[in-house]
């Protein structure tokens, strides 16, 4: 098992939140972390998880239909 932990600075850090936010979503269940002592410790695949679960976007297919739906259509002479 090769999987990084990040404390919740680092993890704020990389999701561009407050460290308080991490710990609400922590707390709130939408983010999963362990207690290690006293500190809170995620790991990099719990991220990506929480990333997944709160996208808008739930697939990179659904991505591409969005953006063939906005393409410019050629219109008839």
């Amino acid at each position: 098992m090769n999987t990084e932990l990040l404390t919740v600075s680092q993890a704020a850090t990389f999701l561009k939140l407050s460290e308080r936010t991490v710990r609400r979503h922590i707390e709130g269940g939408s983010l999963r972390a362990s207690k290690i002592g006293n500190r809170w410790r995620i790991r990099e695949c719990d991220i990506d998880t929480f990333l997944k679960q709160t996208s808008n976007i739930e697939e990179t297919s659904d991505l591409q239909i969005i953006l063939a739906e906005n393409a410019p259509v050629d219109e008839p002479l």
